[in-house]
């Protein structure tokens, strides 16, 4: 039905931001910076 399509985007995007969230203090532990690799020069928004 229509309400399978909701709840299932939600959980979906729950999944996505606690994988974001587990994400950021292991690459600030193992590389010591928020990404894996030096995204700096590839930052033309901020």
């Amino acid at each position: 039905m229509w309400y399978e399509q909701i709840y299932s985007s939600v959980i979906t995007v729950a999944c996505v931001v606690i994988t974001m969230h587990i994400m950021l203090p292991v690459n600030l532990i193992e590389t010591g910076h928020v990404h894996r690799r030096n995204m700096h020069g590839y930052m033309y928004v901020f």
